[in-house]
């Protein structure tokens, strides 16, 4: 914004298409600040890279999963802390916003408004980095057809799209995103309880 300003300003009359574009270039290549910043960044993920590898949770149930890497790792552990903190998987899915609210205190709730997404006039109390970050992963999964979770989103595209064939193909996708995010977040709550109790990994399915 800074940059087109002082273009304008320059001379209105001398503003080429792609001009713009072409100084913002020269001008990022020159900035002292902009690089230091890039070098501080590029510190910091090589440091929590470093954390992360030291970490048996990380080892043995986020980086087998393929398309899990460091930074979307890095916010699922740091959002969860420690699953013994969560007394059962579902109140892990309802933690990490991927949860159904259906039946006990949701048996009113209409099948259309069961799945958990920020409505107008009703609290969103879900980790949101934990529920982005696992959002990013089915689309790695999504990048990944041939995967195990990307064989896992297909299949619960077709399972949802012979169920509900009125439905158009857009929110079949949606529904199938946040379904394989549930069974995604259901795998990690197992694998990572086994960890805590020193039980073998099941990280073959990942």
């Amino acid at each position: 914004k800074r940059l087109r300003t002082e273009m304008y300003l320059r001379d209105p009359e001398l503003y080429p298409e792609g001009s713009l574009e072409s100084e913002f270039l020269e001008t990022k290549a020159n900035d002292e600040i902009l690089k230091g910043l890039v070098r501080e960044e590029n510190k910091r993920k090589s440091e929590m890279e470093e954390i992360l590898k030291s970490l048996d949770v990380y080892t043995q149930i986020f980086s087998p999963i393929d398309g899990c890497g460091p930074a979307i790792a890095a916010r699922l552990i740091s959002g969860i802390q420690d699953v013994r903190r969560f007394s059962t998987v579902h109140k892990l899915k309802a933690y990490c916003g991927v949860h159904v609210r259906k039946g006990g205190k949701y048996a009113n709730v209409p099948e259309d408004k069961q799945f958990a997404r920020r409505r107008g006039g009703e609290t969103s109390n879900w980790n949101d980095a934990c529920r982005k970050a696992l959002y990013l992963l089915v689309d790695q999964a999504n990048k990944r057809p041939d995967s195990y979770w990307g064989k896992k989103l297909r299949e619960n595209k077709i399972n949802w799209a012979v169920r509900h064939p009125e439905e158009s193909k857009m929110h079949v996708q949606k529904t199938a995103i946040w379904r394989t995010a549930t069974q995604m977040i259901v795998h990690i709550f197992q694998e990572w309880d086994k960890l805590e109790k020193g039980q073998k990994s099941n990280s073959a399915v990942a």
